[in-house]
């Protein structure tokens, strides 16, 4: 994710993404995602980091707005995905090779069954899964990211233990919401 409060120019977001990849010979992900970092990349600014930075191998691109444009100008040096659940279908249509999104922390086969569905050609069957589970993806932003997501979990069996702060449990009112769909998806119990 590129530097936030800074609020740097295109120059410092490049030469922030160049120290990190001199820094280790693992393959890298781009996370273009403006409403955390506060700033966004232009796809010119990725094309340029990619073009002089070998080991990134793909995008997690969350501004749909620039999608489109980003899978023209650079679908041909790496993998470019959707970062949210809204933006899936469009991006299996964009030629996605998945999807990087909370909920597959919590419904993993879910998600698998919509990209199954995607690339057999079966597209209906896709939007049908898809549509069913749209209250999962709505519910797990109604708290800021991991708030929602680490409570879904807990209810669903597994101890992560307390958040750490920033992170909290969610409002009591909040909890009530998660839970109704928790229950009305079938992973927890009446």
């Amino acid at each position: 994710m590129q530097p936030f409060f800074t609020k740097p120019d295109d120059e410092g977001v490049y030469l922030y993404f160049k120290a990190v990849a001199n820094d280790t010979k693992l393959p890298l992900v781009l996370y273009n995602c403006p409403s955390r970092a506060g700033i966004n990349m232009s796809v010119d600014l990725m094309d340029r980091i990619t073009d002089e930075v070998p080991n990134f191998v793909g995008l997690k691109q969350t501004t749909f707005d620039e999608y489109p444009d980003a899978v023209r100008r650079l679908s041909g040096k790496f993998k470019i995905i959707p970062g949210a659940e809204d933006q899936m279908l469009f991006g299996f249509a964009l030629g996605s090779p998945g999807v990087l999104t909370f909920s597959a922390n919590i419904i993993p086969d879910r998600l698998v069954a919509i990209q199954t569905a995607w690339e057999a050609g079966d597209h209906e069957k896709a939007k049908a899964i898809y549509l069913e589970w749209l209250p999962m993806f709505k519910i797990i932003h109604i708290e800021p990211v991991p708030n929602a997501v680490v409570y879904m979990l807990d209810r669903m069996g597994w101890d992560f233990g307390p958040q750490r702060i920033p992170a909290h449990e969610p409002s009591e009112e909040h909890k009530k919401k998660i839970d109704d769909v928790l229950r009305s998806m079938n992973l927890i119990g009446q």
